[in-house]
């Protein structure tokens, strides 16, 4: 359920209840938002961006923001402990981004954690609505495994050579469009994960897996496809540098054809594919003065449709200098390349950002941070009007300039 109120009264209760949560035994907090204004040729800041996701320095156009609130209840004799989540997200884009947010409850679900004595210890067991495995890429704000939904599951059931979950989820899908009656069609995902499995000091393998099932809908018009997909990590410590490195590759197919691994995509055919691959470091320099996130990913949609039949290449780095434990400077390159099987062209477009900025530490993800940055980007010619065309049309370059605060606690 979705609902429309200032952004200002969703600040005033995020803030009372982060009051009340720090004051309250077994009542916890937990969130993350940005917000901020910028300007680009027309007044209104344009963002950059080619293909599934862009880079976020400087080019997001829109206030968002998460609160998690998280009840703990007095733990039972044999030390089980229940707790209750919930969470409200808001968005709202740029220009008019400040009445009328969008808010949904994203997050309500219970979850019973140290269930008993070997693999249960540690395991825990939930039910309802969550945000669910779902790492990222940072700088491209970019869920490459993300598998959000109403569900059931368990985690980190503990086998000694590794951690095991499962989860079951189920999305309702309603058609609201022209072509499609409002008939429903219905998915169900199982998701798998074996993590933690080590194969040498600091360096892990994390399996995922998948498959769906579908029914068609009442009026048995529209057919719900299955799917599958599977995926391996390998995440280790690059030598002896203060830095760790990801790099995974991942498949699906029918309805489980998606680069955000885990989602249902509703859209596909018996037939349709996703290959991906993905690098991602993060790293830190010994004096703390350097710190970096860097990126590079590949994927491939092979699709019925061929305007959704598209390869999507991406590398990005997100250098950042700090001055002191507060000040320092971001700078952000990132080059996108873009092909389409419906006309057959190749698009490109590079985006730099440069950033002076204030955060409470040295880390790549030290917040909160504030930020003034200014963003330039160009792009190909075939790649006229895909890229901020209601701000720059059929040019092939752009800038903007702004401030935004960024925060997760």
């Amino acid at each position: 359920m979705k609902k429309q109120f200032p952004m200002r009264v969703i600040a005033a209760a995020l803030m009372l209840a982060g009051t009340s949560a720090l004051a309250a035994p077994g009542l916890s907090s937990n969130g993350y938002f940005r917000a901020g204004f910028g300007a680009s040729k027309d007044g209104s800041q344009a963002c950059f961006g080619l293909g599934p996701a862009k880079y976020r320095l400087g080019n997001e156009c829109d206030n968002y923001g998460e609160f998690g609130l998280d009840v703990e209840g007095p733990a039972m004799s044999n030390g089980t402990v229940w707790k209750g989540h919930a969470m409200l997200t808001g968005w709202k884009g740029y220009p008019d981004s400040i009445n009328g947010a969008s808010t949904s409850w994203s997050q309500l679900y219970l979850s019973g954690h140290n269930l008993g004595t070997g693999v249960l210890q540690g395991a825990s067991i939930w039910a309802g609505r969550r945000y669910y495995d779902r790492p990222d890429i940072h700088i491209l704000d970019y869920k490459y495994q993300q598998s959000d939904g109403d569900g059931a599951g368990v985690e980190n059931l503990d086998f000694g050579f590794g951690k095991f979950s499962y989860a079951i989820e189920r999305t309702a899908v309603t058609w609201r469009d022209s072509s499609k009656s409002d008939d429903d069609t219905l998915y169900y995902a199982n998701l798998l994960k074996l993590e933690s499995v080590k194969i040498h000091d600091n360096g892990y393998l994390t399996f995922n897996g998948g498959f769906s099932t579908g029914k068609e809908s009442r009026d048995q018009k529209y057919k719900a496809e299955g799917g599958w997909y599977g995926g391996v990590f390998y995440d280790a410590q690059l030598g002896d540098l203060n830095a760790w490195n990801r790099v995974g590759i991942q498949y699906g197919k029918g309805s489980m054809a998606n680069g955000n691994f885990g989602q249902i995509n509703t859209d596909a055919a018996k037939e349709d594919t996703t290959t991906q691959f993905l690098d991602n470091v993060s790293y830190t320099s010994g004096d703390g003065k350097w710190t970096a996130l860097a990126n590079i990913i590949y994927r491939k949609d092979k699709r019925a449709d061929l305007w959704k039949d598209q390869t999507w290449f991406s590398v990005g780095a997100r250098p950042h200098y700090h001055f002191d434990d507060i000040w320092g400077v971001a700078t952000e390159l990132g080059w996108s390349q873009l092909k389409s099987s419906g006309d057959e062209k190749t698009r490109t477009l590079s985006k730099a950002t440069v950033a002076l900025t204030a955060a409470a530490g040295r880390t790549p993800y030290s917040r909160p941070e504030l930020r003034v940055f200014y963003t330039v980007a160009k792009w190909n010619e075939e790649a006229k009007g895909w890229v901020a065309y209601d701000t720059y049309g059929t040019q092939t370059s752009g800038s903007s300039f702004g401030i935004q605060a960024e925060s997760w606690w």
